[in-house]
């Protein structure tokens, strides 16, 4: 069964999905691949994949992870902690745009907080760790938000585009972390 945030995310996606398919005609979405797959078929195939699979972890690439019905309804079906990696590429300017705008409207922000809900109170850890390209500030920000604190840097750590980067090191306690709607500790 779906979460509160889950249908809000959704629900927004498939609106702004509406208002991005009337800018084109059917054969012009075609031609960049965009066949607007109805949520309901997304989540009827997420289903069955998900029987189908067992239990492992999952991979996802989607042409459109931002826009796409396919990962909202995988996001719904498939326990957060079997989804390995998502990623998504978008060709269309158009979309790609809407994809950044639908990012920065704190679907990514919930998404963390389910995560984190579900480790600290389903899995009852005691701490979680991630890492960061120091330069992906939107990500910082939106892992700041939720209580994260860089614990570190990992100076050139990373080779990516042909440079090192930095790592960020950020770590979140379970005594640190507030829920969002009652803003307590748990």
């Amino acid at each position: 069964m779906a979460t509160v945030a889950q249908q809000t995310i959704e629900g927004n996606r498939q609106t702004e999905q509406t208002r991005l398919d009337s800018f084109k005609t059917a054969a012009e979405r075609n031609k960049w691949g965009q066949f607007a797959t109805p949520f309901a078929l997304a989540l009827s195939l997420a289903r069955y994949a998900n029987k189908t699979l067992g239990e492992g972890r999952l991979r996802f690439l989607d042409p459109a992870v931002g826009t796409g019905s396919f990962y909202s309804a995988l996001s719904q079906v498939v326990p957060a902690k079997r989804i390995e990696a998502a990623t998504g590429i978008e060709l269309d300017p158009l979309f790609a745009e809407a994809a950044k705008n639908f990012w920065g409207k704190g679907a990514g922000q919930e998404a963390t907080r389910l995560a984190i809900e579900y480790g600290f109170y389903r899995l009852n850890l005691q701490r979680i760790d991630l890492g960061v390209f120091a330069e992906h500030a939107s990500a910082v920000r939106c892992y700041e938000k939720v209580g994260f604190q860089v614990e570190g840097r990992l100076r050139q750590d990373l080779f990516h585009g042909g440079e090192y980067k930095d790592r960020l090191w950020m770590g979140l306690l379970r005594s640190e972390y507030k829920r969002a709607k009652t803003g307590k500790k748990k």
